[in-house]
């Protein structure tokens, strides 16, 4: 299981390493943040969703969308894979 540690600490290298590529490649340096703090989002999300907790998960989901500028909505995230997972099981048990 993941935890909230991990999570911040894969942030902080996430943006470490988003941070080198635009170093290394400056002509491109937007188009490299943009998309960079795109991918390491959702890489981030997927990994604090590995939380037990459910609140710590939830604080994870929140820390991560602020590093990267809430680059994919964290909104959107957790309804495609918290609470439509979760409607759609309990629509299953009573049906």
């Amino acid at each position: 299981m993941g935890s909230a540690a991990k999570t911040r600490d894969w942030c902080e290298d996430s943006m470490d390493l988003l941070d080198i590529l635009c170093d290394l490649c400056p002509d491109n340096r937007d188009l490299i943040k943009e998309e960079g703090r795109r991918f390491f989002c959702r890489m981030n999300y997927n990994l604090a969703r590995s939380i037990a907790s459910p609140v710590q998960r939830m604080k994870s989901y929140f820390f991560v969308a602020k590093t990267f500028d809430n680059s994919e909505p964290v909104f959107n995230y957790i309804y495609k894979n918290e609470i439509k997972p979760f409607l759609r099981n309990l629509k299953k048990n009573n049906s």
